[in-house]
């Protein structure tokens, strides 16, 4: 059973991966000047924190981790040129990320230059990390591996078939 689960493991793996290298960078970042002081009346930011402290980061994790979901899959969405099968995925993410980026900078919780700046480094990395997984060469291993000729429907034909009985069967 643990080996149909392995492609969300990897990936799962090499998102704490992302978020670890996120935190890093952010950690050694200043504080952000464009950020709005007067911004989080109401504690929104701090709702889901991990710590009394405030955020772990200087940079925002879930435009991160959305930015890097989307271009782990997108990577291999391209490799397998399952683009229109996909479209959904390739149009909703981004909104996501994008609404998700004004929402934090109407809030007050980041600024768009640290925002943008988490945007760049997990959609970097998680195509860098979509690109070594791909690069293994263990399809199995990767979340999502494009879609086969036989997972696709395709429309009858208007083809004639001739069939035949045969008695006392």
């Amino acid at each position: 059973m643990f080996n149909s689960d392995i492609k969300g493991v990897i990936f799962v793996a090499l998102l704490l991966l992302n978020c670890f290298i996120t935190i890093s960078i952010g950690s050694a970042l200043p504080e952000d000047p464009f950020l709005k002081t007067d911004g989080n009346p109401n504690q929104i930011c701090d709702a889901l924190a991990l710590s009394k402290n405030g955020p772990i980061s200087k940079l925002p994790l879930n435009v991160n981790i959305l930015t890097f979901t989307l271009a782990y899959l997108a990577y291999i969405i391209g490799v397998n040129h399952v683009e229109k099968t996909n479209v959904p995925t390739l149009v909703v993410f981004p909104l996501f990320i994008l609404y998700q980026i004004y929402w934090s900078y109407k809030n007050g919780c980041n600024s768009i230059r640290y925002s943008f700046f988490s945007m760049i480094l997990g959609g970097g990395l998680g195509a860098l990390f979509s690109y070594a997984v791909d690069k293994t060469g263990l399809v199995q291993l990767q979340y999502f591996n494009g879609i086969a000729k036989q997972d696709v429907c395709v429309r009858a034909t208007n083809a004639k078939y001739r069939c035949s009985t045969k008695q006392n069967v």
